[in-house]
């Protein structure tokens, strides 16, 4: 009877080990695919982020090339000289205000999903920290109850042959659990 009691915390012991070691590999696993999802979304942001400022650009080339075109219909249409440059002049300035406004629209756009990228980019370091802390919590708990284990075998296996020296009997005042040996 005493082999069966001493073999079974060695048992207990080696399951909470290797149950925190599967926890280990489990919570580095997950952190890894966090890490790598939040690294994707980065870098679609800053792709985003590229192709918004090229985007605006774009546009503002297409209103200065309507800005011009204005100018010219409104210089072939007039008939008094002064109003008709002057009206000209105007259709040019509005083209350039229009184009220098979708430029800093698309600097702005582009500004902030470079700022999601960067934040994406830290989560996913924060993801893979968290995670490599929780499986080292997991790693020394399970090998915590593995030494318990076997420190509690050794014990029982010892003290079973002279009850009055066995301070995990009950009859000690001991749950089992926790030794306290007796004064």
């Amino acid at each position: 009877m005493s082999d069966a009691a001493s073999i079974l915390p060695l048992i207990t012991g080696t399951a909470q080990g290797v149950g925190g070691y599967a926890n280990y590999n489990a919570q580095l696993a997950q952190g890894r695919y966090a890490g790598s999802a939040a690294n994707m979304n980065a870098q679609t942001a800053a792709q985003q982020a590229t192709e918004a400022e090229a985007a605006g650009n774009v546009q503002a080339q297409r209103r200065l090339k309507q800005g011009a075109l204005d100018a010219a219909e409104i210089r072939n249409s007039a008939t008094a000289g002064d109003s008709a440059a002057r009206a000209e002049a105007d259709a040019k300035i509005a083209a350039i205000e229009d184009a220098s406004t979708l430029r800093h629209n698309a600097a702005l756009q582009a500004w902030g999903l470079g700022m999601e990228s960067n934040s994406f980019m830290t989560q996913g370091r924060l993801a893979k920290i968290g995670a490599r802390n929780q499986a080292s919590q997991s790693l020394i708990s399970g090998g915590l109850g593995f030494a318990r284990g076997v420190m509690e075998s050794q014990a029982i296996s010892d003290k079973s042959k002279d009850p009055r020296k066995n301070w995990y009997s009950p009859a000690n005042g001991n749950d089992g659990y926790f030794p306290s040996r007796p004064g």
